[in-house]
């Protein structure tokens, strides 16, 4: 889970401890060592513990600021490092209706600037576990995280994944505003199964799902 991650837990030590080392061994080298960059691959477990979305979202915060500051403290770079992560999709693998944990890394990555979505798991292989990916999705996923590396720290331009941006209701129609990083955006058939509207439902204030007034 996120909370046996954070700071000072073995796991947040043994971290600690390569980026020393890695700073040593540059030193030794004559060379300079920074850390631009941390991919952060984790949630699934946090559906598991029950973890609700507010404090997913908090300690994700939290372990990003604890872990720029001790990155900044060991190495003495002056500007701090950024979380790439992904939006967990095992919530019903594992037993849960909502996805609160892809809901809280979502806020996350919308409250801090260092902290960047690549985009969503859905559509990726998972193993008979549904928590881990398949080998051909490791290396998609590694795919995206490039994405989002290359765009920020390379070509200096903001990263945005594909997402809603507004919502505009009307007597009868919702048009929803997307994100699209390369357009125009396409409906995926092949890979991913098909779901009535593509996905779209409208719920009414008592969250039920009002299906039958939708077309697409």
């Amino acid at each position: 889970s996120i909370a046996a991650l954070g700071q000072g837990g073995e796991y947040w030590l043994a971290l600690l401890a390569e980026v020393q080392a890695a700073r040593e061994l540059s030193e030794q080298a004559g060379r300079e060592y920074r850390v631009d960059a941390m991919l952060w691959s984790q949630g699934e477990a946090d559906y598991l513990e029950g973890t609700s979305r507010d404090d997913y979202r908090e300690y994700l915060l939290k372990m990003y600021e604890d872990f720029s500051q001790a990155v900044m403290d060991i190495t003495g770079q002056p500007d701090k490092p950024i979380i790439v992560t992904y939006q967990s999709a095992s919530h019903r693998a594992l037993g849960t209706r909502s996805p609160e944990i892809a809901y809280a890394q979502k806020d996350a990555a919308d409250a801090h600037p260092h902290i960047y979505l690549s985009g969503p798991m859905y559509h990726l292989n998972h193993n008979k576990n549904g928590m881990h990916l398949e080998a051909d999705s490791s290396l998609m996923l590694g795919k995206y995280y490039g994405k989002v590396l290359k765009s920020v720290l390379y070509d200096k331009e903001p990263w945005v994944p594909l997402q809603p941006v507004a919502v505009n209701w009307a007597d009868q129609s919702v048009d929803i505003v997307l994100s699209v990083t390369h357009g125009p955006l396409a409906m995926e058939k092949s890979s991913v199964a098909q779901a009535p509207n593509y996905g779209f439902d409208i719920w009414d204030e008592h969250d039920e799902l009002i299906g039958d007034i939708i077309e697409s």
